[in-house]
């Protein structure tokens, strides 16, 4: 029986009083085998119904979704959509009516079906200007040469300083204390798993939430994390220990709730 919206609003709701440092929680999915990815390269195949209304519960309670550049572009993203089983939740906490959606991008170039969504917004009734959030470095701002500010606005376009960056990588600790300074404490990250990896190494992963589902991928498929180090290349760090908190399951899906242990 699959899981019910309220069940998974409890499972999924956020700690209050959130951390000063805000809350950082990883959703991610891996087949039964452990596979990051389904045989066609995205994690989206993997989904089923079960971990699609939880991964849309998740985006419903959350300030912001926090994803990289890549899977953004391999996984299409788009900016999140209202959910209405969290409309009231949301309210209640002051919350906007709609994450905002921020991509890590050293380049500074936007995934084309992210741009084209929050392009779409913007045009809206509404005037939106604040759905999405460009975070990158300086050398992707210079090369736009001021065009990813008139394109997103000065104020969607977070630049990290030249000491945060290495090798055209943003750090994943700056990044997460941006978007919390900015009033979006509760932060999903979708990863991918290089991504992850870089918050982990950070110190900032307060819990994971991942979702395994009944598959079978084989091959050479990498798992939800690509390592430990704080940047590809470095030494891996120890490895992190979690303690599982919730579980929800249904006949092809197993949703968990692991809190990093401090």
């Amino acid at each position: 029986m699959r899981p019910t919206a309220d069940q998974l609003r409890s499972m999924y709701a956020y700690p209050e009083p959130l951390p000063a440092r805000g809350w950082v929680r990883a959703s991610m999915v891996s087949s039964a085998d452990g596979a990051a990815t389904g045989p066609d390269g995205r994690s989206g195949s993997l989904a089923t119904v079960t971990d699609s209304a939880a991964l849309a519960t998740m985006r419903g309670l959350a300030d912001v979704i926090l994803v990289g550049a890549g899977t953004a572009a391999t996984e299409k993203y788009g900016l999140a959509e209202p959910h209405a089983g969290t409309a009231a939740t949301r309210a209640a906490l002051g919350q906007a009516p709609v994450a905002v959606m921020a991509v890590l991008t050293g380049s500074g170039i936007v995934p084309e079906t992210l741009g084209r969504s929050a392009e779409r917004a913007r045009a809206g009734a509404a005037g939106d200007h604040t759905r999405l959030l460009v975070v990158t470095t300086p050398a992707g701002e210079q090369a736009h040469a001021g065009a990813l500010h008139d394109q997103w606005g000065v104020d969607a376009v977070l630049v990290c300083p030249p000491h945060t960056s290495r090798d055209g990588r943003i750090d994943a600790e700056w990044a997460v204390d941006a978007l919390v300074q900015r009033g979006l404490p509760r932060v999903l990250c979708e990863g991918g798993p290089g991504l992850l990896a870089a918050v982990v190494a950070a110190g900032r992963l307060d819990e994971l939430c991942l979702s395994v589902t009944g598959r079978l991928v084989g091959g050479a498929a990498g798992r939800i994390v690509a390592g430990l180090g704080r940047h590809p290349g470095d030494p891996a760090a120890d490895a992190v220990d979690l303690t599982l908190e919730r579980v929800l399951h249904d006949t092809d899906t197993v949703l968990t709730r692991w809190r990093v242990r401090r």
